[in-house]
């Protein structure tokens, strides 16, 4: 059966008529089908809503079976307790309104809540200019880049020439850093 609303429900009643003037089921498909025609019906569909008409007296559908869906108001209650207490679990919240957590996680999601935990990435000390300068300064100086990841300081002696830093043959990187020069663009 076609997704119809109430009221449209309530007109192919109305095309079939009552008492002596009743139209067939398919001079209501006919009617039906030229007022709606982005949603056509069938015989078959008319027969149901007459049937279910004479037999409840209503054309709504019936309550579906099954476990109740969760109210608007359990709805509202789920989504205030995270805000009054972000750092909650949905396990607590779960037992808290009486379901389960999967439910809660469901309708947070829908409500566009995410997991997140905040977690310090970088935090700045006073001490930090200090070694910033010294980093600067250290890399200002001509220096001999190894490829293995070793740093060779031109401007430092060293009185252990043979010490097991020192490593023959190794492919190197040689720069100034300083640049006194701007690049215009």
């Amino acid at each position: 059966m076609a997704h119809l609303t109430v009221t449209q429900r309530i007109e192919i009643l109305i095309f079939i008529g009552c008492g002596n003037k009743t139209r067939t089921q398919q001079e209501v498909c006919y009617l039906f089908n030229a007022k709606y025609p982005d949603n056509p019906i069938t015989q078959s569909t008319v027969s149901k809503i007459e049937s279910k008409f004479r037999e409840t007296g209503d054309v709504k559908d019936l309550p579906k079976s099954g476990r109740p869906k969760i109210t608007q108001d359990k709805k509202i209650d789920i989504v205030l307790s995270m805000e009054e207490n972000p750092q909650s679990t949905s396990t607590l919240v779960a037992s808290e309104n009486e379901v389960s957590q999967t439910t809660v996680l469901r309708i947070l999601r829908k409500e566009n809540y995410h997991r997140y935990k905040f977690q310090l990435v970088q935090e700045l000390s006073e001490y930090d200019p200090d070694r910033r300068l010294q980093f600067c300064e250290t890399m200002m100086n001509l220096s001999t880049f190894c490829l293995n990841g070793t740093v060779n300081r031109q401007n430092c002696s060293s009185k252990h020439i043979g010490s097991s830093k020192h490593i023959l043959n190794i492919p190197e990187i040689k720069c100034v850093g300083r640049n006194s020069r701007k690049q215009n663009t």
